[in-house]
């Protein structure tokens, strides 16, 4: 009797709390999702991660804030606003679904292959360059993995979760989510990493025989950016 009080009183305390001040609880709910998810990531992949790094998902967790906290509780406003409110028309709730797949899925993608890019370090332009080689090399198979999971868990928000809950119960299907795209970004910059050592254990200068031939690759060669393994992959 006792347990089953005090779960009913923790059950009104948060009720309370998502309806009062939702931007507060939707941001506590982003760093946990964002930053387990990321923990999860480094535990599947051994081979990427060797061990946790706790502080990237503490800086995952975050993002995880201003992404859930912020961006989800004003755009869920927004096109509310723009589509209507009514979660029994199934019309609205499907403009709602394709809205976020065509402008809301972008920019999430997007901040979060930039932010990992970030979290390196160095300059704006080491970080504009790393930037543009994630965009290119996984911004259209994150879409479209996005497309496969979204819009089902979307339609399922959209039609029956009140709009101070939509970030958190999106948070559930984010806990899976975040543990993907945590994969993504840094399995990118795992592979960037092994690049820059092959590079920079190249020799001054190695010669190739092919058909009695001898070819002398230059010093210039083993800068990074200009070795034509990073050419070719990155630019």
């Amino acid at each position: 009797m006792k347990n089953a009080f005090a779960a009913n009183r923790f059950i009104k305390r948060t009720k309370y709390v998502f309806e009062k001040h939702p931007l507060l609880a939707n941001s506590c709910t982003g760093f946990f999702v964002f930053s387990t998810g990321d923990v999860i990531s480094q535990v599947a992949n051994p081979k990427v991660d060797k061990g946790v790094d706790y502080k990237r998902s503490l800086y995952t967790g975050a993002l995880g804030i201003a992404m859930n906290g912020v961006c989800l509780h004003v755009w869920y406003r927004i096109i509310d606003r723009v589509f209507g409110a009514a979660m029994a028309s199934k019309r609205t709730v499907i403009l709602k679904c394709i809205a976020d797949q065509l402008v809301y899925a972008p920019f999430s993608i997007g901040v979060f292959l930039s932010f990992a890019s970030a979290k390196q370090g160095g300059s704006l332009a080491d970080i504009s360059q790393r930037t543009e080689n994630k965009m290119s090399q996984s911004f259209v198979s994150t879409w479209m993995a996005d497309c496969t999971l979204w819009p089902f868990a979307n339609f399922v928000n959209f039609s029956f979760v009140p709009i101070n809950y939509r970030p958190t119960f999106a948070g559930i299907t984010q806990l899976i989510w975040q543990s993907y795209m945590s994969t993504v970004a840094n399995s990118s910059i795992q592979s960037h990493k092994e690049i820059e050592n092959s590079a920079i254990l190249l020799p001054p200068t190695s010669e190739h025989s092919n058909s009695g031939a001898k070819v002398s690759s230059p010093v210039g060669s083993q800068v990074l950016g200009e070795t034509p393994l990073l050419q070719s992959k990155y630019r």
